[in-house]
């Protein structure tokens, strides 16, 4: 999923329009027009939800933006508060239990304060008006960032980095930081070297991406890879490569970032996927490299 420096704290939209959504294995996230009530969002696409009641309408709330993980999804409400559905097996619902809900719960701590969410596959991040971070749910490999392995039902703060992040972004098994200094520091699975720091150890902790200690402006966090766009408009993969979705012209694995191929400069806007990676170009076309199964990198967009 992506996220800006250039955005900043703000999620501004325009109302009646959706401003952005990004894919990741079934993972989207998206600023949500003006309005739009956690009431309703809680029962779509659930065929087992009961019709929405003068009680649940009276209790709406308005989302202002949304991220959905692997099998769970959270909103980011009006009041800056964070509340989540679906699946909570490993706690991902950060309601402290970890019963399944078709409805959203408020996430424990997290009922003002937040400027940011990214859901990853079974962990959910959020970053603060205050420039640090939280984190809860899965955390086998270390993707909460609290130096352990423990699951969490709770938010959990990021070791580290208690102030000065600019935008985050959930992968797999992985999570990303822009600092706003433009550094990227990322934490959790490393088995493809989607952490770029050079090697393919696990991390508990956050640990610096190597070659951007600063100049990115946008991270996206995907299956088992990880995209910057520079401040110079220009695009940088690391980790898995199996489909080519470094887009570095080869199928190697990388453990720091490579160039993206013919995009130097130019580019609007990043999102990493499963296997395949998008770029919004300044012109308004969108590139994609990597794996082509489904046709996902198509060279227009109807």
């Amino acid at each position: 999923m992506l996220f800006s420096r250039a955005r900043g704290f703000g999620l501004s939209l325009a109302r009646g329009q959706v401003r952005r959504v990004s894919l990741l294995v079934g993972v989207m996230f998206a600023v949500l027009p003006a309005g739009a009530a956690l009431a309703a969002i809680g029962r779509a696409g659930n065929a087992n939800a009961l019709p929405a009641t003068a009680a649940t309408r009276a209790a709406s709330t308005t989302a202002r933006a949304v991220s959905a993980g692997g099998d769970h999804t959270c909103a980011l409400t009006d009041s800056d508060a964070v509340k989540c559905w679906g699946s909570n097996f490993y706690g991902q619902l950060g309601d402290g239990t970890k019963a399944d809900s078709s409805v959203p719960v408020e996430v424990k701590g997290l009922g003002s304060g937040v400027a940011e969410i990214s859901a990853g596959y079974h962990h959910t991040c959020a970053l603060m008006y205050s420039g640090a971070v939280k984190c809860w749910g899965g955390n086998g490999e270390g993707q909460l960032g609290d130096g352990t392995k423990a699951d969490s039902l709770v938010p959990v703060k990021v070791k580290g980095l208690g102030s000065g992040v600019a935008a985050i972004s959930a992968g797999y098994h992985h999570t990303c930081a822009l600092m706003g200094s433009g550094a990227v520091e990322c934490w959790g699975s490393n088995f493809y070297g989607q952490l770029g720091d050079g090697t393919k150890a696990d991390s508990l902790v956050p640990v610096e991406v190597k070659g951007l200690g600063s100049g990115v402006a946008e991270i996206s966090a995907g299956y088992h890879h990880t995209c910057a766009r520079t401040d110079a408009r220009a695009v940088k993969c690391w980790g898995d490569n199996s489909a080519g979705q470094l887009g570095d012209a080869t199928k190697t694995d990388s453990l720091v970032p490579v160039d993206v191929r013919d995009l130097g400069s130019g580019v609007a806007a990043i999102s990493a996927g499963g296997d395949d990676t998008c770029a919004l170009t300044v012109s308004g076309a969108v590139k994609c490299w990597g794996s082509n199964h489904y046709g996902q990198d198509r060279k227009s967009v109807v």
